[in-house]
Formats: structure tokens, sequence, C-alpha cells
């Protein structure tokens, strides 16, 4: 998807739309608290256009007032593919989970299949 100076963040699923929009499509690892004008490409020229960044720092600003509207936590909200943890307490789960698979892998009380399938789960 596209999005213009006509785009307009109207609920929680265009919230959703716009994040893993930028993430996918844009290749950016975003963070809705910066500014649009302080991503840089690889070799050091701005990632976005004047233009596009004065139309994704209002659709940021449009995201925040739906979400606080709703009650969502920004934060929150998924900004890639539907394999993502949510929220931070689930992914501390999650690598406490793993880590306790390594330690006990070195104290000899389990066998990993491989590192790779154990990071696979994360």
């Amino acid at each position: 998807m596209q999005y213009n100076k006509d785009s307009h963040i109207n609920n929680v699923d265009d919230v959703i739309k716009f994040f893993r929009y930028i993430v996918d499509e844009r290749n950016v690892n975003f963070n809705p608290d910066d500014m649009f004008e302080d991503y840089m490409s690889a070799d050091g020229t701005n990632a976005f256009t004047p233009e596009e960044c004065e139309i994704y720092n209002r659709l940021v600003e449009e995201a925040f007032k739906i979400c606080d509207k709703e009650n969502v936590g920004i934060y929150e909200i998924p900004r890639c593919g539907s394999n993502t943890i949510d929220a931070p307490r689930d992914l501390m789960k999650e690598l406490r989970n793993a880590l306790t698979e390594v330690k006990e892998a070195i104290a000899g009380k389990r066998k990993l299949q491989s590192a790779d399938s154990l990071l696979d789960e994360l």
C-alpha cells in the first residue's frame, strides 16, 4: 500500500497496517517515537523524502490519537508478520524458556536438537 497526503489512520487496524508497511515494505526498524527525518539509509542518505516524512509523521500522530482513544498501547502494536510476539512480557517469557533449555543442555540434563531449532522457537 502506498500512503499519500490523502491517507489517514482511522482505527487500530489502520495503525497495524501502517506500521507493517513501514517495517515490511520500507524495511525500517520503526519506532513510533522517532521522526521520519531521522531515518537513514545504509549509504548515509535520508531513507524518506521530505514529502514522505511529512505524511508519515502525520500518520504516526494520528496513530497515537487512535490508540489513546481506543485504549490500546501503541508500543504493543505488532510491526511485522503474524509470528511476532506482541508484548514485552511474552518476549521475556520466551527468552527465559530458551535460556533454561540452554542451561539444562550445558548441565547435561537435556540434549538440544540444534542451536538453530532453539533460535527458531524465538
